[in-house]
């Protein structure tokens, strides 16, 4: 297992470009609100009510964590180094239902390279999600494996943990785990295992509570219970209603690739279905977790992350091309996943350099005298890159993107005008790329423009009166 936790670690080395130490602060817009919302929450600013994301609390405590350990994001990529070392743990102990361990190990490797080909900059929600997404895979296929056997009470536990997380991060998150535990449940009912159908509710509940309760307590006692829910539900579900994705080249490319384990799974259950009779449980429970993710992602915006949702599915394959002895598949499947995990990788290492030295020049010049000064400083419509470059604690909780954050979700526009009329920050950062600007108000009333750069985009930088 040792040689595990050193896989995890050299990828998130590598591929982590949000929180490695081999890379400074990065432009993925996801995994640094979160590193800022954590080290906000480490120094002692609330989720929701200082610092505002419409993410369940679990992917900030993990940040917050990180800061805690080390002050810095290394302490986040540690944390991540541990998370996904339980996910790797419980993908070996999959593969191990059918290879031996030499070759379980390598597959186990080879999953990295999948994660690889969407892992998006890293420190994301569904990156998050892997160590319960994927010890709910080994709980499900040892049950399919042993033909619908009553299992133990401790694989209901971690179903209900898994949903307990989804819960706390992204509720669509726990789709891969549903579709297939439904079937479990499914066929106990028609088995008529009434006894066990009440033990595993239970232990699912507790699964759930226990992961889920502690953040519920904890923003009931702050005071921060209504804005926790409204960020992390109420507003997901207008986001999710104004879904609708736009399938450009580049976004049909970026599916080809990322998504290489949502395409080649139904290949591979399909085959295995015509091959043997005996394997079509396992077919229906895989099945049904490709379908529930497959439904969500089709009336989505098919970020490229969301394919992080999808590792499970790489053990699926390599499981079921094991048991049928396909060694041919095998090999092609691994060629393919690690010749695009490498040449995306080639990719992002030139862009992400180059994105960094641009906004450290700009963000640097425009800035310098406020935070000379330790005055607060609030970026409207910026990437949060901004904070993290400068060491700025935002000077208000609705603190980047608020255009798209408005756009996915009317609601919270009065929300955003209220708290800039209310907070006053000192100066006010904007990227004037949009004609509708709720603090349009709020600016004219009480600021001056002092500075404008129209490279790469056009900022205006704005003093409070």
């Amino acid at each position: 297992m040792l040689l595990l936790l050193l896989l995890a670690i050299a990828f998130l080395l590598v591929f982590s470009f949000s929180t490695s130490p081999l890379y400074h602060y990065t432009d993925f817009n996801d995994p640094n609100m979160f590193l800022i919302i954590g080290r906000g929450w480490a120094q002692g600013h609330l989720p929701y009510v200082d610092l505002w994301d419409s993410k369940g609390p679990l992917i900030f405590a993990v940040n917050a964590l990180g800061y805690l350990i080390a002050g810095r994001p290394i302490g986040v990529f540690a944390v991540q180094c541990v998370m996904l070392w339980i996910a790797l743990c419980f993908t070996y102990k999959t593969l191990r239902l059918a290879l031996d361990s030499r070759r379980a190990m390598v597959f186990s490797a080879l999953s990295l390279l999948s994660l690889g080909i969407c892992f998006d900059g890293g420190n994301t929600v569904d990156e998050c999600m892997l160590p319960w997404l994927s010890a709910s895979t080994f709980f499900v296929a040892r049950w399919a494996m042993g033909n619908g056997r009553p299992d133990r009470a401790g694989a209901a536990f971690v179903y209900g943990m898994t949903l307990g997380a989804a819960l706390m991060t992204r509720l669509t998150s726990a789709l891969p785990a549903a579709g297939a535990v439904l079937v479990v449940y499914l066929v106990m009912l028609g088995r008529r295992q009434w006894r066990q159908v009440l033990v595993n509710v239970a232990a699912a509940l507790a699964g759930t509570a226990l992961v889920a309760l502690p953040f519920v307590l904890y923003f009931w006692r702050h005071g921060a219970l209504g804005e926790m829910f409204y960020a992390a539900f109420s507003y997901n579900t207008e986001y999710a209603a104004s879904s609708e994705v736009e399938l450009t080249l580049s976004k049909l490319l970026m599916l080809g690739r990322a998504f290489i384990n949502l395409w080649v799974l139904p290949l591979v259950l399909i085959a295995v279905w015509l091959k043997s009779r005996e394997s079509r449980l396992r077919v229906v429970v895989w099945l049904m977790s490709w379908a529930a993710i497959t439904l969500w992602l089709s009336r989505s915006l098919l970020f490229q992350h969301y394919a992080v949702l999808c590792y499970p599915f790489f053990t699926v394959i390599v499981l079921e091309l094991a048991l049928r002895q396909w060694r041919w598949g095998l090999g092609v499947f691994a060629a393919v996943t690690a010749l695009a995990s490498l040449a995306y990788l080639g990719y992002n290492l030139r862009h992400v350099d180059g994105v960094n030295r641009e906004h450290k020049r700009l963000y640097g010049r425009i800035l310098r005298g406020p935070i000379s000064r330790g005055e607060s400083i609030v970026a409207y419509d910026t990437g949060p890159d901004i904070y993290l470059y400068n060491d700025i604690t935002p000077g208000a909780r609705f603190f980047t993107l608020q255009h798209y954050v408005i756009k996915r979700g009317p609601s919270v526009e009065p929300l955003i005008k209220r708290e800039y009329a209310d907070k006053r920050p000192e100066w006010v950062l904007l990227n004037r790329a949009h004609d509708h600007l709720p603090i349009e108000p709020e600016l004219r009333a009480g600021y001056e423009r002092v500075d404008t750069v129209e490279m790469p985009s056009f900022l205006e930088l704005y003093h409070r009166r």
